[in-house]
């Protein structure tokens, strides 16, 4: 498990922590990142590049162990917000992007990035009523779940009831409120 900026050093420099879950080692990278100081930024596990992707308003980064932090060219860089989230999904084939708070208030973005081109692409807006921030997310197979988080409208914020569940598939590029396992109708 990789916590990227969380784990602060005697001389506060933000650095990764890396923890074996299998035998509760962990090691710290201490290296100095300029991406450190982001404070608006998304990250998940990229299993088929066996690395950590963080998006955030600088652009695109892939950090692994052994060579820290690389700038990703992709294109268009989309713009995060605090509290969007991302996952990896189609075997690492995509990562999806979602939600946030921006200027104007909770958002439904959702941006797909294909891992071969690196090219991101606008995925459906959800509905205002629907658009979480600091939501949970996790992914199977082409699917992202989202459950949780805070929505408004109408310049009110409240909490989402966890039945509140919604599903991205980003194979079909719709929205559900209700997940599918694999091989069910």
């Amino acid at each position: 498990m990789y916590i990227p900026f969380g784990y602060p050093s005697a001389d506060r420099s933000r650095g990764m922590l890396r923890v074996n879950l299998m035998n509760g080692n962990t090691e710290s990278d201490y290296k100095s990142y300029p991406i450190s100081q982001q404070s608006t930024f998304a990250t998940a596990w990229k299993p088929s590049r066996n690395s950590v992707i963080l998006v955030s308003s600088g652009g695109v980064y892939e950090y692994t162990w052994e060579k820290g932090w690389t700038k990703l060219q992709s294109q268009p860089d989309p713009m995060p917000s605090g509290g969007a989230c991302l996952v990896s999904v189609s075997g690492g084939e995509k990562m999806v992007l979602f939600g946030g708070y921006v200027n104007d208030g909770v958002t439904g973005n959702v941006f797909i990035l294909d891992s071969k081109t690196l090219t991101w692409k606008k995925g459906p807006l959800l509905d205002a009523k629907q658009a979480r921030k600091s939501a949970a997310c996790g992914s199977t197979g082409d699917q992202m779940i989202i459950w949780g988080g805070t929505t408004a409208w109408k310049g009110y914020e409240q909490a989402c009831p966890t039945q509140q569940v919604l599903v991205f598939n980003a194979q079909t590029e719709k929205w559900t409120n209700r997940y599918v396992a694999p091989g069910q109708v």
